[in-house]
């Protein structure tokens, strides 16, 4: 969490019509739409870790009329790197594409994706 931490506090420095990034344990908020980072070991597979990406609305806030948004997910598996002093992970982010992040490039994929979804779901 501190390499979100530091994302975040860059991207409050300079978040220009953007509302306040907010860390709340293992979530970031963005005025009413939050990203939920949520790690995972398997019961079958100790070794086997997952993490899910998630970016929807805060559950105790919901729209008056309508559903709202859609929630957006991804999950992403700890994989082997070259070097083993770093954990890659790796997940289909949308592209089709299996994509291997690091957990800075991993950081950098949530905030973005949370940053488009406020955008898109936010009226001008």
């Amino acid at each position: 969490m501190c390499i979100v931490r530091e994302r975040v506090e860059e991207m409050n420095a300079n978040r220009d019509k953007l509302p306040e990034l907010v860390i709340k344990g293992c979530r970031v908020e963005l005025g009413r739409f939050t990203l939920y980072l949520e790690f995972d070991q398997r019961p079958t597979d100790p070794t086997e870790y997952i993490l899910t990406v998630k970016i929807g609305v805060e559950d105790n806030i919901r729209r008056m009329f309508g559903p709202g948004p859609t929630p957006v997910a991804n999950q992403l598996r700890a994989a082997v790197s070259d070097d083993s002093s770093r954990i890659l992970w790796a997940g289909y982010l949308g592209t089709g594409y299996l994509e291997r992040l690091t957990s800075a490039a991993l950081v950098e994929f949530a905030l973005q994706s949370l940053t488009a979804y406020y955008r898109k779901h936010t009226p001008n």
